[in-house]
């Protein structure tokens, strides 16, 4: 399924949901502009992929994003954390 749904999440980034595969348990998304590193004069095609994996222990969480930026570490360095953040707190949620 296609889409092109839009938020703000927390008044800084701003998102588009781009696809989302029921079938492959995964979504898509841009960020099309946001703070520091993220922000929209900063970097360009910035795309991630969520995608679950059932397993013996659970479920598998792979998060990935790929982008064009002319300073790729502080990208990373500022959403490594974020992602983390996110990953742990779901984690939490579901224990």
């Amino acid at each position: 399924m296609k889409l092109a749904l839009k938020r703000v999440l927390n008044d800084a980034f701003h998102e588009t949901l781009t696809k989302v595969d029921t079938d492959a348990f995964t979504f898509s998304y841009s960020i099309d502009d946001g703070p520091g590193p993220v922000a929209e004069s900063a970097v360009d095609n910035y795309f991630g992929v969520v995608k679950l994996t059932e397993s013996d222990n659970g479920t598998l969480v792979e998060w990935s994003s790929k982008f064009e930026s002319e300073n790729d570490g502080e990208v990373a360095d500022f959403c490594n954390p974020i992602y983390t953040a996110l990953l742990s707190a779901l984690k939490e949620t579901l224990s």
